[in-house]
């Protein structure tokens, strides 16, 4: 199957370019040039419905799909504690298709658009399929005059599979899948054409499968995210957000509660007309809140990930994108026992895709 999309993700990029090819070979006064811009926060006030539509087709390279440790590669390799592994491979080649569209109406006045959107994710790995997944997305937005905006997103993703986990009640393994959903909330301010600001406030949770009620957790999620254009070609930002997640467990149970700390430093540099680069590093730390799970009293994750990558703009409707990620978690575990948790780990992930915009 990914052979097929792979096939057709060369076909689309090839064609996308000698669209692009033929666009510049026209006299100047005769190629469409695009309007100047404002920022991307900056949004035109429809007087009529609008509807925008975005697809895109990806190809990634992961290198640790449920992100072992290096102790757990070895057995995974050397087949010595085969019950505790129901992936094929430690790395995958990945699929991704998305679609996403929303319309723009002007409800309330002339001067404010309402947006209603939704999109669709999903992913194929080639060898691993038990990870296969999808993930959507909804949300409402509302123009609060030219500065202010407001939007309510809802995301969920039904079944996530994340590894096999010892069952507390057989001391057996048993596959561990996730659904997870999140509410946010969210009021984008601009100050002026060269900063804005949005605070924003939501709810997350996790639900795992009947075996594993006690991992289930659930708490409030909060933050701000800043965006700053400096100068025509560069813009840099900076999020931070705060999660509080209480788990299900009694107290004879292991206990995953967690309060957590992240913050997103970020660059986005115009390099060209219709080619940008991008480079961001997220920090997470993870307190592990239990009084009573003696594995996971004083336990602190600290996981980092830093992206780069590049965009190209190939016609007005075609792009077309490459991504490196490098991530990796570091684990302060003074009490540390037999756990089959994601434990320190490290991994990369290449991605390359074009998108369609109509």
């Amino acid at each position: 199957m990914l052979r097929y999309l792979a096939g057709a993700w060369v076909i689309l990029a090839a064609e996308a370019w000698a669209h692009g090819q033929a666009a510049s070979a026209l006299p100047a006064q005769e190629r469409e040039e695009p309007a100047p811009q404002a920022p991307d926060q900056v949004r035109r006030k429809p007087s009529r419905p609008r509807f925008d539509f975005r697809a895109e087709l990806a190809f990634a390279y992961d290198d640790n799909v449920i992100k072992l440790d290096r102790a757990q590669e070895r057995e995974f390799l050397d087949g010595t504690n085969p019950e505790a592994f129901r992936i094929e491979a430690i790395d995958d080649i990945v699929g991704v298709m998305k679609a996403e569209g929303d319309v723009k109406v002007p409800l309330l006045e002339a001067s404010s658009s309402t947006e209603i959107g939704g999109s669709a994710e999903a992913r194929a790995y080639q060898t691993n399929t038990i990870l296969n997944h999808e993930q959507y997305e909804l949300w409402l937005a509302q123009d609060l005059g030219a500065e202010d905006r407001i939007r309510l997103e809802f995301s969920l993703l039904p079944e996530l599979y994340r590894r096999e986990l010892r069952d507390t009640a057989v001391g057996l393994f048993q596959s561990a899948f996730r659904r997870e959903t999140e509410w946010i909330v969210d009021w984008r301010h601009l100050f002026g054409r060269d900063l804005s600001m949005k605070p924003f406030v939501g709810w997350r949770e996790h639900d795992y499968n009947s075996l594993y009620d006690f991992r289930d957790r659930a708490g409030p999620l909060a933050g701000v995210d800043v965006t700053v254009q400096a100068g025509r070609r560069v813009e840099l930002s900076l999020e931070y957000e705060f999660s509080q997640l209480e788990a299900d467990a009694e107290d004879f149970e292991p206990d995953t509660s967690y309060r957590q700390h992240e913050v997103e430093p970020g660059v986005v540099v115009k390099l060209f007309s219709d080619v940008r680069a991008f480079a961001s590093w997220r920090v997470t730390v993870r307190e592990f809140t239990t009084t009573s799970d003696l594995e996971r009293v004083d336990r602190t994750d600290v996981k980092q990930r830093l992206r780069f990558g590049a965009e190209a703009r190939l016609t007005d409707h075609w792009r077309t994108w490459a991504q490196f990620d490098a991530s990796w978690l570091l684990s302060d575990r003074p009490n540390d026992g037999a756990t089959r948790e994601e434990t320190e780990y490290a991994r990369r992930v290449v991605l390359l895709g074009v998108a369609y915009t109509y």
